[in-house]
């Protein structure tokens, strides 16, 4: 078997969707990857430690509709997976 040379890991995503959204989990990112993209700049880590949950930061701030907890991971030379980009310390990847 062939291990992936990079894998994107998503461990708890909240996204506050529009009052009129009425769509499947596809419709869902695609409206969180738009509002990402919008939102660049108000990009922020609020727990690098990770003692609240994504719902928590979310519901707790009235300016931001999402928090995600990510991390993108690349296997090195010696077959080891490192963390490349991440919403800051990602336990147990």
């Amino acid at each position: 078997m062939q291990f992936p040379k990079k894998i994107l890991v998503i461990k708890e995503l909240t996204f506050i969707l529009p009052h009129d959204f009425s769509g499947s989990l596809t419709d869902a990112l695609q409206e969180y990857i738009n509002y990402r993209e919008l939102n660049l700049q108000n990009i922020h880590i609020v727990d690098i430690q990770n003692t609240k949950s994504t719902l928590d930061v979310t519901m707790s701030d009235n300016e931001s509709k999402s928090c995600i907890l990510y991390g993108i991971i690349e296997i090195d030379e010696n077959g080891k997976y490192t963390i490349v980009e991440s919403s800051g310390d990602i336990p147990n990847i």
